[in-house]
């Protein structure tokens, strides 16, 4: 199966995952059959929020799997039909990632879980989230993210309850 991880940087199994599926400069392919990796930079990013448009580049590169922290719902949707699985991961490097998936440990995103991407005005389902803020908001991101506008939250969605 290929899979893409959405990444900050190209640094192998080093490689940070983008909180922002939707910003990442790079995609992190890997192969479980034959074990490839590589790393291939974002063409389609516009580095301006929303201006990164994935699926051309997901098909054009047989992407069968997306693993990311989070999406949003049109980007959820449009992955669903182009028959891409969205897995979620709440680790931060694609080593990691990928010790997570021999393990089988990814689960699927659902639609519930996406993003509704109002970041202004709050996220109505929350990515899940009972306190309605998604993993890429500001407070939510890992190191290396710029932030956007939306409410500041401390807990994750994947921190156990």
């Amino acid at each position: 199966m290929k899979i893409c991880i959405p990444t900050l940087d190209d640094r192998g199994l080093e490689s940070r995952i983008s909180n922002h599926f939707g910003s990442a400069q790079y995609l992190t392919l890997i192969n479980t059959e034959g074990g490839e990796l590589a790393t291939v930079r974002n063409l389609e990013c516009r580095h301006q929020l929303h201006s990164c448009h994935h699926l051309d580049s997901l098909t054009s590169l047989g992407v069968e799997a997306l693993v990311c922290v989070g999406v949003g719902r049109r980007a959820f949707s449009a992955l669903q039909e182009a028959g891409i699985e969205v897995l979620r991961t709440g680790h931060e490097t694609v080593g990691d990632i990928l010790a997570e998936l021999e393990a089988g440990a990814v689960q699927p995103l659902t639609a519930r879980e996406a993003c509704g991407g109002r970041h202004a005005r709050g996220h109505g389902a929350g990515a899940g989230r009972s306190d309605g803020a998604c993993r890429h908001e500001p407070g939510n991101r890992r190191g290396g993210e710029e932030p956007h506008s939306g409410p500041s939250k401390e807990r994750s969605h994947f921190e156990r309850r």
